[in-house]
């Protein structure tokens, strides 16, 4: 008889599923977010724990670094993985 084991998602906070929704949504024109545009939609958020937020949601697989803009300076942006588009539709 197989068992299955079902994986839960982490233990997130309100902030950190904003940066998932907002990761998830983009840009109007279909961009992906740098750690700036996502401080204009995640209200409250100081930049060391956008950061660190979005350090925790690499480290869970639901979000990646996708590379580089240039927006004035060279950013780096990120886009919400497979199982974070599924965490975020599964919490709406």
């Amino acid at each position: 008889m197989k068992t299955t084991v079902k994986i839960l998602p982490p233990a997130l906070t309100e902030k950190q599923i904003a940066v998932l929704r907002a990761l998830v949504r983009r840009n109007p024109d279909g961009s992906l977010l740098d750690v700036y545009q996502l401080l204009e939609r995640v209200p409250g958020a100081t930049r060391s724990a956008m950061l660190c937020s979005l350090r925790h949601l690499c480290s869970h697989d639901l979000i990646e670094e996708a590379g580089r803009a240039n927006r004035g300076r060279s950013r780096m942006t990120y886009a919400a993985t497979a199982k974070g588009y599924a965490l975020v539709k599964s919490r709406l």
